[in-house]
């Protein structure tokens, strides 16, 4: 079973992969052209809107927190008139989750499966338990036959 990090560590990178190809740029180039800075911010707002931090996404990008947050400020405004951009974000961002389902229906299968083993196990030790109560009672009936035919009592074992 994959970590924590390893992840988000494959999210980040499915992320970026769909970014850079939809935006055909290279997000970890180091220019301050348009269109790979609004490659940047769309990248950072699907990132915050998973609630990733400002630091883990600006280290990503090889940026400051600072930066992120300015991305995810500044893109709301853009994204009210720009329709072209709105698309691409929306675009990102459908392509990433849908990615992010298969995960999670994997995921969910898999739960599913260790859920329906416990269960079974829990059945299984329920039904132990009744066996050994049931073996206990036969076990005092036995004792209690012995101590009646023997006449004497014999000691307590607190099982």
């Amino acid at each position: 079973m994959e970590s924590y990090y390893e992840s988000v560590e494959k999210e980040i990178s499915a992320l970026k992969e769909i970014v850079n190809n939809l935006f055909c740029v290279d997000l970890s180039k180091n220019t301050r052209e348009r269109e790979l800075v609004d490659a940047r911010r769309i990248y950072s707002k699907v990132l915050r809107d998973r609630n990733y931090t400002f630091n883990l996404i600006g280290k990503s990008l090889g940026k400051d927190h600072a930066t992120i947050i300015h991305y995810t400020k500044s893109i709301d405004s853009i994204l009210l008139y720009d329709k072209g951009l709105r698309d691409k974000y929306l675009t990102c961002k459908s392509l990433f989750l849908e990615g992010r389902e298969q995960v999670l229906i994997k995921r969910v299968n898999k739960d599913v499966d260790l859920f329906m083993t416990v269960i079974k196990l829990n059945a299984e030790l329920q039904e132990s338990i009744k066996e050994k109560k049931e073996m206990l009672i036969k076990f005092e009936d036995y004792i209690k036959q012995y101590e009646r035919r023997v006449g004497t009592k014999l000691p307590n074992f607190n099982i």
